[in-house]
């Protein structure tokens, strides 16, 4: 095991073999630290070294994981050699930073600060590109970080329709984000009393949403600032979703949320599998999808974050939103929360 280094580095890696080789490939790839290949990657630059029989490759760490190499040559000094190395996420402590470099390593299909000026840029291998609607204000994090205010009228961020974006291509989608409501009631609520603040569906394109209740709402009994995630099937109608609820969550109070749309681990009390959403780090509630016959489909409907379909508005501030195509720990999810909070995990 080669000693451990760090993202933005370079490694050379050298072979020496007993006899000068007739040809030599050296190929790799890198997991996370759960075994899952994120980067196959086959072939490098080889580059010989005087005598003949030695050689090196140089390997740009783009990515934090387990990098797995393998060195094989042909002639009569056929040979292989293998080994591994762990690339850290940084080296130095920088509090703005952290954060993000936190989450990229959980490898989310998508992650956007939210701070970008008109387009924001995603920061995962991906590369979606999200266009700002109608304008924007910008505020702080609790770490310092730049983020996004929507106004509760008219603002959102757009994300063209990709499927890696949609809980039926991979079975799992888990939705997270930092959201500050900035006022009790939002003005522009759709129903009972609540705005989905960030979701993918319009009609007979419906997937998932991100809800958020008023203080007052009209539901018996009421849902004073109750906060959810829903599944639903394409053509739309009642969906199922997990929320919290909380005595009282006052304006300008910064959420952790994460929720997750799960097919893929079934049991007998979720039999075609579930939602389950968590607070601050915390797992809050659990909801089996058939229970509402919900099965996931891929539509068509582009990713919006303020809105989903302009039939409500959020108001206030949404940053660090992400998606990911598998359900992250309890461990992971409160690692996220710490960070922003105290700066460390």
């Amino acid at each position: 095991m080669i000693d451990s280094w760090y993202v933005g580095d370079i490694a050379e890696i050298t072979e020496t073999f007993s006899v000068a080789p007739t040809s030599v490939s050296f190929n790799y790839f890198v997991t996370n630290l759960k075994g899952d290949i994120i980067v196959p990657i086959t072939g490098a630059q080889i580059n010989p070294i005087t005598g003949g029989a030695s050689f090196f490759v140089d390997i740009n760490l783009d990515y934090s994981g387990v990098y797995y190499w393998r060195w094989a040559s042909t002639g009569t000094g056929k040979a292989a050699s293998e080994g591994s190395f762990i690339v850290e996420e940084t080296q130095f402590a920088d509090p703005v930073l952290d954060y993000d470099r936190l989450v990229l390593a959980d490898f989310p299909v998508l992650y956007m600060p939210m701070s970008g000026i008109g387009t924001q840029l995603d920061l995962a291998p991906a590369n979606h590109v999200g266009t700002y609607h109608n304008g924007q204000t910008f505020s702080t994090m609790p770490n310092g970080d730049t983020v996004t205010v929507f106004d509760g009228a008219t603002q959102y961020l757009e994300i063209p329709d990709a499927n890696d974006l949609s809980p039926a291509t991979a079975g799992v989608l888990t939705f997270e984000a930092w959201i500050r409501p900035d006022v009790d009631n939002f003005p522009n609520f759709q129903s009972t009393g609540y705005v989905h603040w960030m979701g993918k569906g319009v009609t007979n394109q419906h997937e998932w949403v991100a809800r958020r209740y008023n203080l007052y709402t009209t539901d018996v009994p009421p849902r004073p600032h109750r906060t959810s995630g829903y599944a639903f099937n394409l053509a739309g109608g009642t969906g199922v979703g997990a929320f919290f609820q909380d005595s009282y969550s006052p304006p300008g109070e910064w959420i952790h949320y994460a929720c997750t749309i799960n097919t893929v681990n079934v049991s007998g009390p979720y039999p075609t599998g579930y939602t389950t959403i968590f607070k601050n780090g915390v797992q809050r509630n659990t909801q089996s999808l058939s229970s509402g016959g919900i099965v996931p489909q891929n539509g068509t409907a582009p990713m919006r974050v303020g809105t989903r379909d302009f039939a409500s508005y959020f108001q206030g501030a949404i940053g660090k939103v992400a998606v990911y195509n598998y359900e992250l720990t309890p461990a992971q999810l409160l690692a996220h929360y710490n960070q922003m909070v105290t700066g460390r995990h």
